[in-house]
């Protein structure tokens, strides 16, 4: 049994039971397995799904950032560039995002996909976010 519970989270504890600890989480073709993927399935519903209160709070369900002093960064205009003084992750939450762009040269930028979540970065790697003005996101990084 395995118990979530994120300091200062309005998330109520969650009991997990189901954690699947004697199989592999991949299968040869590298997916996650059956029961992994009901384990996390489980875990995204118990988390409030997408009616939970931010995707911060999911992300810190599930991600192995545990121990990990995170280091929060002031976004005070946009767009704002972030370069990894080291490996590590990016979470990213709330906010009026309007545009986020990944580098590895700080010349060729590609379209993340996606305005929210975690994102792992190399030491060197850039992410430039771009905001509504007055709407800045949570910015967060956790080195590592």
């Amino acid at each position: 049994m395995v118990a979530i519970v994120q300091p200062n989270s309005t998330l109520p504890t969650t009991t997990l039971t189901n954690l699947p600890v004697n199989g592999p989480v991949v299968d040869q073709n590298q997916n996650l397995t059956q029961q992994w993927r009901l384990f996390f399935q489980d875990l995204y519903v118990r988390v409030g799904g997408n009616k939970a209160a931010s995707n911060q709070q999911i992300q810190f369900a599930i991600s192995p950032l545990a121990g990990i002093v995170p280091i929060p960064q002031s976004l005070t205009s946009s767009p704002f560039s972030f370069t990894a003084n080291q490996r590590g992750k990016v979470l990213i939450s709330d906010g009026g995002i309007t545009n986020l762009l990944f580098s590895r040269d700080n010349i060729t930028f590609y379209k993340t996909g996606s305005f929210r979540g975690t994102f792992v970065l190399l030491s060197g790697d850039i992410l430039k976010i771009s905001f509504l003005a007055g709407n800045a996101p949570t910015f967060t990084f956790f080195p590592g």
